[in-house]
């Protein structure tokens, strides 16, 4: 496959003023979550594909389900279906054109060079051309380099801060979802969409200011000061086991609602953040054969004064009803998206089987074990 003859533009912020659907610097600083907004409401008048793809996606149908403790929105979304078929094993990756590489980047998908203001970007922000959000860009790595969250979790943590007033990052990794994991990139969804956000939200460990909350890592059995969280659901903690570092400057825990499992991690220091990640996807990979990055998704998001970090740990990429078949499966492939409980249903026969049951199975089949997962935590 031959490369666009004509390249893909790049943008500033000052290209996207007369696009603006709120004031695109605060106090001088750019707000990237405005410029993205206004990235797409740019995109939809100058890229006829994305309008008519985002038309679709106006049309949506909904309903809200919950499995166990889980709250669940499905989305009826037909322009998904190509991603949700998708097969990206090394034969068919190596017979097509990395479509994220701007070479091959329709000519009038323009983008935002990230950070703005450097000699070298490091990442180049794009519309997503099928949306699953209102707003949902794709943050992609100017270089061509396979998907893999190890070295690059500072970058996440600092475009989550940067998009926070109106974005979540997502992460699918290489064996899990993602849609080009030849091509190093993260997704950006409307902030606040995701139901796993509003139940956290509910909870007294999110609302508590990072100086409120007791400084502990990762590990425990025992509940402590984590409140008002649904029936039979937990999220656990202890301190971090005695060493050389003192302050306990990241708050952890396993989240379990019944059907799906989760590490939630809340800190203040990006630093530290990135610490306690690595830590984890450490242990994660000497838990199993891994010769590459253990089976994850990931998202995060920004709150004033600290980050929320939620690493779910899978245990397949599909579930078991995906490969029955057209009379008997159901066309549901589980990326970051979904398991933060937007679950996303390309067919309209498959959205309209779906009830608590089946969902909640699905959850079990993609997700690891609690129990697995808070002796992976422990140890740490």
């Amino acid at each position: 496959m031959e490369s666009n003859p004509v390249m893909s533009q790049i943008l500033t912020s000052f290209n996207l003023e007369a696009y603006e659907v709120m004031p695109l610097k605060m106090d001088g600083i750019l707000d990237w979550g405005a410029v993205g907004c206004a990235l797409a409401k740019h995109q939809q008048t100058f890229w006829p594909i994305f309008r008519r793809s985002r038309d679709g996606f106006l049309k949506r149908i909904e309903q809200d389900l919950s499995p166990g403790d889980c709250m669940v929105r499905i989305q009826h979304n037909p322009g998904r279906l190509k991603s949700c078929a998708a097969r990206n094993n090394e034969d068919i990756i190596s017979q097509r054109a990395c479509f994220l590489c701007p070479e091959n980047l329709p000519p009038e998908q323009s983008g935002l060079a990230w950070p703005e203001d450097s000699p070298t970007p490091r990442y180049r922000i794009l519309v997503n051309p099928m949306p699953i959000f209102d707003e949902h860009l794709t943050l992609v790595y100017e270089q061509h380099i396979p998907q893999a969250i190890d070295g690059v979790i500072g970058d996440f943590l600092a475009l989550a801060k940067d998009f926070s007033s109106n974005f979540t990052l997502f992460y699918n990794g290489p064996r899990c979802g993602a849609s080009a994991p030849d091509h190093l990139h993260f997704q950006a969804g409307s902030k606040g969409v995701a139901p796993i956000e509003c139940q956290l939200d509910k909870t007294q460990w999110i609302r508590h200011a990072p100086a409120a909350r007791p400084k502990t890592i990762l590990m425990s059995s025992q509940p402590s000061q984590v409140s008002a969280l649904p029936a039979q659901s937990a999220v656990v903690q202890r301190p971090m086991r005695p060493g050389k570092q003192q302050k306990y400057i990241v708050d952890a825990g396993v989240w379990f609602d019944g059907v799906r499992s989760a590490a939630v991690m809340i800190s203040d220091d990006g630093k530290a953040m990135e610490q306690a990640f690595r830590r984890l996807l450490e242990v994660l990979r000497g838990s199993g054969s891994f010769s590459e990055e253990p089976m994850i998704s990931l998202m995060a998001w920004y709150v004033p004064q600290c980050w929320i970090v939620i690493v779910f740990p899978r245990r397949a990429h599909r579930p078991a009803c995906y490969h029955l078949g057209e009379e008997n499966g159901m066309m549901i492939s589980p990326g970051a998206v979904d398991m933060a409980g937007l679950v996303v249903v390309p067919l309209l026969e498959d959205y309209r089987r779906l009830d608590d049951e089946i969902l909640g199975t699905i959850f079990r089949e993609v997700s690891c074990d609690p129990d697995f997962l808070r002796e992976t935590l422990a140890a740490l």
